[in-house]
């Protein structure tokens, strides 16, 4: 605490001294500059610069080619949509509109004429046509119902011998079957039931002596004391058992015998059965032939009744043989019409053509560049082999932005929607709000240095709006942070301890300081100040100012700048006397 009082009174001991000794006099005296702590916004904001630029632009393009005979517009010219900017000379384009006009006439006069002169022939051969159409009608009816009753006995003849094939192959597969069962009981199934039975007999019996030996044991040595009476329970339970075995397969085979030979017989009778099946499926198959006999008969009626149908057709063509001249009358009158097509597309063709000499404005704006004067040239933007002459430059300035690059260490303070404050190099006083609308998502590096573009959005409902135009030189500050109605001061009055904390010098007393020869009186330049070093506590440091949370009061008045007298070591310095250095600046 004693080393903190003995650091800040040596200055006061010294500044004291030099008023005593008369250093105060002009010329010899300490000057400083000093500021107020005031009541006002913190900004901490990152810089870019780039041009003005429109909403959109578009480079107006002519459909049709020839000389520009009128360009009433200029660079700068506020246009509105539909305003004429240029028209071309249009002596070419009217001749091929008349002409087109003039083929559409003469076509349609070919049409109405083909159609009278049909008109008059078809009147004389339609009642023959009416007639053989008429006869030809009744025939096909007549050869229709024909072919319909063939299609029935055929199918019914195809059907009953699908029917009796199915049948017969259907009886035979049965008896087979059937037959083959009977053979598969006779030499396999039989004598296995009977072997089985046998053995599982065989089986029983074993299985109850060994159970009887079992028990005979176990009784033994019961006796002797060796096992439980539950042992010999068990034995005697398992020997039971085995006795029901034998019985139940002795039983099996005794009756095994008269089972067997009641399958044999059912199944001999499934054999008969399938015999006597098979046998009313070959007599039903003489039936067939009878139906097949019908079907012949109902086919040569039908091929007759065709024989008519082409009879009436023959007829029918030889009085349309009488209209082939009317035919031909119709495609004419076909051809008539589709030049008459023709015609009218050639002239719509024309017509835009015509009218494309006459270019307007495709929306709002304001010509930016003019390419071409009045008597040039151009080429049509419709051709081929050419994308066409550019006549002039529209843009639309109803809002602009203004492309920017961000250096990559600033990136991170740089997001979508963020305010922006934008001054123009031509209005440096008139500043404009302005948002981020679009971040590149790529950055570009250019002389090893990295940037990412950014662009801003300027706000149109500013009243200044209207003095601005495409190009303008702008810088943008991005609006980082920011806090209003704070106390704050310069940043060159806030100064840096070695021990990293922060201190100011506030000045008290004392007066204006004299002039420098030939110069102005500056007010904020005092002498005979009292100077007090105080910490402070500091909050957002922006661009100029530095809030502070603690330690000054609005009002007081702070050090920005030591000025030592012209005959001392060093002409002036930043800071005060103390240890550290000045405080943070701007980026």
């Amino acid at each position: 605490m004693k080393k903190r009082y003995v650091h800040l009174l040596v200055p006061w001991l010294f500044l004291t001294g030099c008023n005593l000794l008369g250093l105060g006099e002009k010329g010899g005296q300490v000057h400083y500059r000093v500021a107020a702590v005031t009541q006002d916004m913190v900004r901490k904001t990152v810089s870019a610069t780039g041009v003005l630029t429109p909403w959109t632009t578009v480079d107006i393009k002519s459909r049709a080619g020839g000389r520009i005979i009128s360009l009433p517009v200029d660079d700068g010219t506020v246009v509105k949509k539909g305003q004429v900017v240029a028209l071309i000379d249009p002596s070419d384009t009217l001749l091929t509109y008349y002409s087109a006009k003039a083929d559409i006439d003469a076509n349609r006069a070919r049409v109405v004429e083909s159609q009278k002169d049909l008109q008059l022939q078809l009147k004389e051969g339609q009642i023959g046509i009416d007639t053989a159409k008429a006869n030809l009608k009744a025939a096909q009816a007549q050869a229709a119902a024909a072919q319909a009753n063939y299609q029935s006995a055929q199918t019914d003849a195809d059907n009953a011998k699908a029917l009796s094939d199915a049948n017969i192959a259907s009886a035979r597969a049965t008896l087979a079957a059937q037959q083959a069962k009977l053979d598969q009981m006779k030499n396999a199934t039989i004598p296995q039931e009977r072997a089985q039975a046998q053995a599982d007999l065989q089986q029983a019996k074993a299985n109850l002596i060994n159970a009887e030996a079992q028990l005979t044991r176990q009784k033994a040595l019961l006796a002797k004391g060796f096992v439980a009476q539950s042992e010999v329970d068990q034995a005697q339970a398992a020997r039971d058992v085995a006795a029901a075995t034998v019985l139940q397969a002795q039983a099996k085979v005794d009756t095994l015998d008269k089972e067997l030979d009641q399958d044999l017989k059912a199944q001999e009778a499934q054999v008969a059965q399938a015999k006597a099946a098979l046998d009313t499926a070959l007599a039903q198959a003489s039936q067939v032939q009878t139906k097949q006999l019908a079907a012949l008969a109902a086919k040569a009626n039908a091929q007759q009744a065709l024989a008519t149908v082409k009879q009436a057709q023959v007829k029918l063509q030889d009085a349309q043989a009488q209209l082939i001249n009317n035919i031909i009358r119709a495609k004419q009158i076909e051809e008539a019409k589709a030049a008459v097509i023709k015609s009218n597309a050639a002239y719509a063709d024309a017509k835009v053509q015509l009218n494309d000499t006459r270019i307007t404005a495709p929306m709002d704006g304001v010509i930016l560049q003019k390419y071409v004067e009045q008597g040039t040239f151009i080429t049509s933007g419709m051709s081929f082999n050419s994308s066409g002459t550019s006549i002039v430059q529209l843009g639309d300035i109803s809002r602009m932005y203004v492309d920017t690059s961000v250096d990559e260490t600033d990136v991170a303070n740089i997001q979508m929607g963020q305010k922006v404050e934008v001054t123009f190099d031509a209005y440096p006083s008139i500043p404009f709000d302005g948002k981020v609308i679009r971040i590149e998502p790529q950055e570009v590096v250019n002389q090893n240095v990295t940037t990412l573009h950014v662009r801003v959005e300027v706000d149109n409902s500013n009243v200044a709006y209207r003095l601005l135009r495409p190009g303008m030189n702008a810088t943008c500050e991005f609006i980082v942070d920011e806090k209003d109605d704070v106390t704050c001061i310069p940043n060159e009055a806030l100064q840096t301890a070695n021990d990293g904390s922060y201190y100011v010098l506030v000045a008290t007393g004392g007066h204006q300081a004299p002039p420098d020869p030939g110069g102005s009186p500056d007010p904020s330049v005092l002498e005979g100040c009292h100077i007090e070093r105080r910490p402070v506590q500091i909050g957002l440091q922006g661009d100029d100012t530095t809030e502070i949370t603690e330690g000054l009061k609005v009002g007081e008045k702070v050090v920005t700048q030591t000025i030592q007298p012209i005959n001392s070591a060093t002409a002036s310095t930043s800071g005060g006397f103390g240890g550290g250095g000045p405080g943070p600046g701007r980026r």
